[in-house]
């Protein structure tokens, strides 16, 4: 008599073989390295991206303070000039 919990091929049953497991946990495997050499590459873009954002951020911060000073002196220098 067979033992009925074992599963006949003849059943559409699945046989998965130790070869074929292995096989796809090297895909796998290959499949993380390249996804974390993209995560590193994108990581490293974004850090270069938000340095260069910060750094066009002080240059307006900057250009707006002198703007506004240069403008205040000329003020003055033209009352100065005007008002006796």
């Amino acid at each position: 008599m067979q033992d009925p919990t074992r599963t006949d091929p003849n059943l559409g049953g699945v046989f998965i073989s130790t070869s074929q497991i292995y096989q796809l946990l090297l895909e796998l495997k290959y499949d993380f390295k390249a996804m974390d050499i993209k995560l590193d590459a994108s990581s490293a873009a974004s850090s270069d991206h938000e340095t260069r954002i910060r750094g066009l951020e002080k240059w307006k911060y900057a250009i707006s303070a002198s703007l506004i000073s240069s403008l205040a002196a000329l003020a003055i220098a033209l009352i100065k000039l005007f008002v006796p």
